[in-house]
């Protein structure tokens, strides 16, 4: 009876309209880490996105075709990921708002709910796409900087951060500031007219935080 029960609830997967549906994600993918790179707000490298939805969407699609074809395997997988637990935390929405985008498109593939998927990702996809463009005069010239150490000189806070700024006479906006008794950490946006004008605020940063790690990721890709 055990057997009769378990053939009952559990079905065949095609394997074509699996592998159909695996190539839709991979097209999907490319996609979306394409609006993650050319639209996307997010801080740091946002090549490493593509290898991400490469790997997450389709993993999506397959686990969803495998689980729903069984209802054995449904009730493990909320038994296995009952227990996992993930520390990297999601710094920016932004970020997380494109991993359930990604989540999402592999739900709807691997239950092959193909044409609903593919509509609605176009229309998010030209959503956010159309929302980066209209904010792109926003920041035209902006570029993020990363701070990172400890002060020199005994000094200790964002508002020292902010003063040297401040001296260079630059348009900044603090993004993010950590700060613990050995260290500080920091994102700013700064309008900057050239990068002889980074090199400056940059060395004035260096004589404060001498043995301090600095990145700047250049925001429009438009600097002169």
């Amino acid at each position: 009876m055990a057997s009769d029960f378990a053939n009952s609830v559990t079905a065949r997967i095609a394997i074509s309209e699996l592998l159909g549906n695996l190539g839709l994600s991979v097209v999907f993918a490319l996609i979306l880490s394409f609006v993650i790179r050319r639209f996307s707000r997010i801080i740091g490298d946002r090549s490493h996105y593509t290898v991400v939805m490469l790997a997450l969407i389709p993993t999506m699609v397959l686990i969803i075709s495998v689980v729903r074809s069984s209802l054995a395997l449904s009730l493990g997988l909320v038994g296995a990921l009952s227990i996992v637990r993930f520390r990297t935390p999601i710094k920016e929405p932004e970020e997380l708002v494109y991993l359930f985008v990604a989540i999402a498109v592999g739900l709807g593939l691997g239950a092959n709910q193909t044409l609903p998927t593919a509509l609605a990702f176009v229309f998010v996809m030209l959503v956010l796409a159309t929302a980066g463009l209209l904010r792109r005069g926003e920041a035209a010239r902006g570029v993020f900087l990363d701070v990172d150490g400890s002060f020199g000189d005994g000094k200790s806070g964002v508002d020292s951060l902010c003063e040297l700024l401040r001296q260079r006479k630059v348009l900044f906006e603090l993004r993010r500031y950590t700060e613990n008794p050995s260290a500080v950490s920091a994102t700013f946006l700064l309008e900057a007219g050239s990068t002889r004008d980074l090199d400056l605020v940059v060395a004035d940063l260096r004589r404060a935080i001498p043995n301090g790690s600095f990145t700047i990721i250049d925001r429009a890709r438009q600097l002169s």
